[in-house]
């Protein structure tokens, strides 16, 4: 294991839906130094109810005309503006780094052939979500915030459970943990 650390710049969804501007935010993180630069990648409609209200602060910068889904649409980045991210990345030599909140997320960051995923803190519940990344057998980032230990042993029994299935899947007939898969 390495002792390096590694410096994320996180844009999440800081880029407001413009391509355009998170090339710029990469530019700038890369001339900073960083290893990475990190997004947010999600589906929308399966993270937020449509029924979902604002929290005030987003009141207070976008308005309450639009619902919290509508406001979230136009941070959305398609599978277009991801590979145009990575090549963005490649160019400034850092590395590329998404937080996927759903399934269909994480296909897209694969389809990518990304190097590694990280969890976001508020998805170290989301059993579906652990188990196909896991799958991938890249490397994982894995946020806790403020998670319980109790959810983060969860978190890695499924973690570790996904993992040894997929290489169980690939033929290695010496995974006898993996009797469940």
């Amino acid at each position: 294991m390495s002792n390096k650390v590694t410096i994320i710049a996180e844009v999440g969804v800081n880029h407001n839906g413009s391509v355009d501007r998170a090339e710029e935010m990469i530019a700038l993180a890369a001339s900073a130094g960083v290893d990475a630069v990190k997004f947010q990648t999600f589906k929308p409609e399966l993270v937020i109810s449509r029924f979902a209200q604002k929290a005030e602060y987003q009141k207070s910068s976008t308005g309450t005309a639009e619902s919290q889904l509508e406001m979230v649409r136009k941070y959305e980045l398609d599978y277009d503006a991801h590979r145009r991210l990575v090549e963005k990345c490649k160019k400034e030599g850092v590395a590329f780094l998404s937080t996927p909140f759903d399934i269909p997320s994480v296909e897209l960051l694969l389809s990518l052939g990304i190097s590694r995923i990280k969890i976001p803190s508020g998805e170290i519940t989301n059993a579906p979500l652990l188990y196909r990344v896991a799958q991938s057998g890249l490397p994982l980032i894995v946020s806790t915030g403020m998670s319980t230990l109790e959810e983060v042993q969860v978190a890695l029994g499924i973690l570790a459970l996904g993992y040894l299935c997929a290489r169980k899947k690939e033929g290695n007939p010496s995974l006898d943990a993996a009797e469940r898969c």
